[in-house]
């Protein structure tokens, strides 16, 4: 079997069709029978379970298949057909967002993190409904690439974190503040918020998480 899925890559001084007859006569099902496993596997075929759909077809099937299964063949797929494999199960909760982060204060006027938000949600508005329009976003390249340079100029430096802190808290509801908070439009836009919050100063962006 080996060397026939091989076949169209390598070359071997095998006759495939002679060896697969050779091996079919050496196996004999006619009188040995099947092993366990093969008619587990068979029930996955789409004949079969067109069959199983009907229980008294399925009990037919059942006990035709248990005809042609030799309980005393020792084969080491009846193992692994019959194997339980334990699931992985995960005992500790996912972690929460607020292990690993740090609610900068806003330096300066509060209102600059508002008016950001605000032009952050005014060009995504855009881009959805370009995107529900035509499928495609790429026509508001040259508007995304202009509200990073108004972020960067306006509302978000190197040397302070605190606005895109505040925006990540409101789009994530990290902190205890966040719990009544009625939401942003940002809730639903997190992955695209990530991205233009980096794009607009990594240094500021990466500060808001402890490593």
């Amino acid at each position: 079997m080996q060397c026939s899925i091989d076949n169209s890559k390598r070359v071997y001084a095998v006759n495939i069709n002679d060896e697969i007859k050779r091996i079919k006569e050496l196996i004999d099902v006619e009188n040995n029978k099947y092993p366990e496993f093969w008619f587990g596997l068979q029930r996955k075929n789409k004949f079969s379970k067109s069959i199983m759909a009907h229980s008294m077809a399925a009990e037919a099937q059942k006990l035709k298949n248990e005809s042609k299964t030799n309980h005393d063949l020792i084969c080491p797929m009846n193992f692994l057909f019959n194997y339980q494999f334990s699931r992985n199960s995960f005992r500790t909760r996912t972690i929460p967002m607020s292990n690993f982060f740090n609610k900068t204060p806003i330096d300066g006027n509060k209102r600059r993190s508002k008016k950001a938000e605000q032009l952050i949600i005014k060009y995504l508005q855009a881009k959805n409904a370009e995107e529900d329009r035509c499928g495609d976003c790429k026509m508001l390249e040259d508007d995304y690439n202009e509200l990073i340079k108004d972020l960067r100029a306006t509302y978000i430096r190197e040397d302070d974190s605190g606005i895109i802190a505040a925006l990540l808290d409101r789009a994530f509801l990290i902190t205890p503040q966040m719990k009544n908070y009625t939401g942003s439009a940002l809730v639903n836009q997190k992955q695209d918020l990530f991205n233009i919050l980096y794009a607009s100063s990594p240094k500021a962006f990466l500060r808001c998480f402890s490593k």
